[in-house]
């Protein structure tokens, strides 16, 4: 069972992250490669985690790719 993203949850694991975007785990890690997702926080070798907060902006900022989200990032200070 997938555990579903809480509001009060700081990082999420490929699954939390596929859910909150509604891709599959799959389409995460194809994504990562990709560079159209902000960089993971490695906590382990096997263990991805994204940042909420991070995600929901770079949402919001209309999903841009790695390089154009780490210029607009640089830009808001």
């Amino acid at each position: 069972m997938i555990e579903k993203p809480r509001p009060d949850r700081v990082m999420v694991d490929a699954a939390g992250l596929a859910d909150m975007l509604a891709l599959s785990r799959s389409s995460i890690f194809n994504l990562k490669k990709a560079g159209r997702l902000p960089a993971p926080v490695n906590v382990s070798i096997r263990a991805p985690r994204w940042d909420v907060a991070e995600i929901r902006a770079w949402s919001a900022a209309g999903c841009p790719d790695v390089q154009t989200w780490a210029k607009q990032r640089r830009a808001k200070g």
